[in-house]
């Protein structure tokens, strides 16, 4: 009040400042952070050109939540490049793509590379299936192994078709992109699920939806999810098209590497993390002394 009118405040000035700074702080203290944007973090991937999606445990970029939320069937493709940094020490799988909780009695689908103690084998291509049918009396998701193994820092391009009216209808492909001269591996598994994957969960990439764990580390680019079982000669790595079977695919591109490129809108949904709030009386007062300098008595000076 001195320094803006140059008299002492009255005493019911005096009385409405201090409850107008109790009120405004108690308000500022209860009321969420602002959010700030992530900004999306991405590296060189080896052997291929522009850039991937860099995702770490316990960045904050450890998954990739798209707006695809539409059910696959029982019938559908998921394809990526990728280059693993590490495994879990234990049994859990990092995951390069879901459309999947993780919760067993929720149904879906996950597609990952097997940790250090899997039942099977250390990093190893591994699809998990929940649907109508139960794999034993005690677990409903049945592992489907592929016994192609995934070296960590190499790239690969890695993709699985599922037809489960089939009987071996699970067949998984991975091409070591280091070596231009070994052919695409192929391999076709039997499967216990036939139906059932069905959910309106988005599909998640580097991770499942609503769960931290089972996350991916490193590099993953270029991916492609098809609503049928896609044969080798249609693969993203021979054909990058995007055509009418394509339900979502995601290239991490510079210029929107947010974007789906499937012309269906389902982009990545941008991550903000909140910014550190300040003090409740320091922005209270802030605010005090702009409700003042708004006053007509200072504005309007005789």
């Amino acid at each position: 009040y001195q320094l803006l009118f140059g008299r002492a405040p009255t005493d019911a000035e005096r009385d409405a400042a201090k409850t107008f700074l109790r009120e405004q702080a108690t308000v500022i203290r209860g009321s969420p952070a602002p959010l700030a944007s992530i900004p999306f973090a991405n590296d060189k991937m080896s052997f291929r050109e522009g850039r991937a999606a860099l995702l770490a445990p316990g960045s904050p970029q450890s998954r990739l939540t798209t707006q695809l939320t539409r059910a696959t069937t029982n019938e559908f493709t998921i394809e990526a490049f990728l280059q693993l940094k590490s495994i879990y020490n234990d049994a859990q799988v990092r995951t390069i793509a879901s459309k999947w909780s993780g919760k067993r009695g929720d149904r879906g689908w996950s597609l990952g590379v097997t940790g250090a103690k899997s039942r099977n084998k250390p990093q190893t291509l591994v699809l998990q299936l929940v649907g109508d049918q139960s794999w034993s009396a005690s677990d409903p998701v049945e592992p489907i192994f592929s016994g192609l193994h995934v070296d960590l820092g190499k790239p690969y391009f890695v993709a699985v078709s599922v037809k489960l009216s089939e009987p071996n209808g699970i067949t998984f492909y991975l091409r070591d992109l280091t070596n231009d001269d070994e052919p695409m591996t192929v391999v076709k598994m039997a499967h216990i699920v036939k139906s059932g994957l069905a959910n309106n969960l988005p599909v998640v990439v580097g991770g499942r939806a609503g769960e931290g764990q089972f996350v991916f580390d490193g590099l993953i680019d270029d991916v492609r999810l098809s609503d049928v079982a896609l044969a080798q000669e249609q693969l993203l790595f021979t054909t990058a098209a995007v055509n009418e079977h394509t339900m979502g695919m995601w290239r991490f591109e510079a210029e929107g590497p947010l974007k789906d490129h499937s012309g269906h809108g389902a982009d990545i949904v941008a991550q903000a993390k909140p910014t550190t709030k300040e003090k409740p009386r320091a922005t209270a007062l802030t605010d005090f002394c702009h409700v003042l300098l708004n006053a007509n008595e200072f504005l309007y000076v005789d």
